[in-house]
C-alpha cells in the first residue's frame, strides 16, 4: 500500500474515534508509516491515547497490529 496524500475531515479522536481507528487500521498496513505517523494522520494528538483507543476497539496494540503485516 502506498500513501501519497491523505486528507481527513472530521475524523478526530473526540467523537469519531471508530472512524479514525478504522482508518488507522488501514494505514498501519503501510510499511512507510510509523505508528506515530498514523496517529497524527487520524487526528490523534496524543500517541498514548491513540494506542489505548486502538487497543480498546481492536483488541491489540497498534504496534502489534502493524508487526503482523511486516
Amino acid at each position: 500500500m502506498s500513501v501519497d496524500l491523505i486528507i481527513i475531515c472530521g475524523a478526530t479522536a473526540s467523537g469519531k474515534s471508530s472512524l479514525a481507528i478504522d482508518l488507522a487500521k488501514k494505514l498501519l498496513e503501510c510499511k512507510e508509516l510509523s505508528v506515530l505517523d498514523v496517529a497524527c494522520l487520524c487526528g490523534f494528538e496524543d500517541i498514548y491515547y491513540f494506542s489505548k483507543t486502538f487497543k480498546k476497539e481492536k483488541g491489540v496494540s497498534p504496534l502489534k497490529f502493524k508487526k503482523s503485516f511486516l
